[in-house]
């Protein structure tokens, strides 16, 4: 795996074999940081991240501040070998806890994000994605000019998963892959 674009562009990044993660494909992350533009200060919440390659690309490109959430132990501890090896951990937060408790504390600290990343395992329920999705709408997780994202596969339709606080924008399609983009309705 390596950074695309950004300050460290062509930066190799240390990964674990046998971990169970898909990692974002570059023309993937390529395709979803063309879209979002400008990330210079802007505050970037990356859910399920795995291995971290997409906080990583956001911090490359200009995130003011990255905050992981991973629950597996193993993924978190080469997101900070990477974040070490960059220099950049006081500019991130690591959180190996399950996405519903990390949104929780989120809130109560009054937490904004001008961009949240979500790629679940794809075996996640409907259900599941639904309740994670209102949280962040409830919430107001999401900045009023910010833009949430889904990775999610090509076959599947998460119309009837996304809650009544976004609507969609853009969607993109890569082989397998969907990237979806919504804004919060104000």
């Amino acid at each position: 795996m390596r950074i695309i674009g950004g300050n460290w562009r062509g930066r190799k990044l240390k990964i674990e074999k046998g971990l169970e993660v898909k990692p974002t494909r570059d023309r993937v992350r390529e395709a979803l940081f063309d879209v979002l533009g400008d990330l210079k200060g802007g505050i970037f919440l990356d859910l399920y991240a795995g291995l971290g390659t997409i906080g990583i690309e956001a911090l490359s490109r200009g995130a003011a501040e990255v905050i992981f959430v991973e629950k597996q132990k193993e993924c978190t501890a080469v997101i900070e070998k990477n974040l070490d090896g960059l220099g950049v951990r006081e500019r991130t937060k690591i959180y190996s806890l399950p996405v519903e408790k990390v949104l929780t504390i989120l809130s109560k600290n009054g937490k904004k994000f001008k961009f949240i990343f979500l790629d679940p395992p794809y075996s996640i329920s409907s259900g599941g994605l639904k309740e994670i999705l209102e949280e962040v709408g409830r919430e107001r997780l999401l900045s009023n000019e910010g833009m949430l994202i889904l990775e999610h596969r090509r076959e599947k339709d998460i119309s009837t998963e996304v809650s009544d606080f976004f609507y969609l924008i853009k969607q993109k399609r890569y082989g397998i892959s969907n990237l979806s983009f919504y804004r919060i309705k104000i």
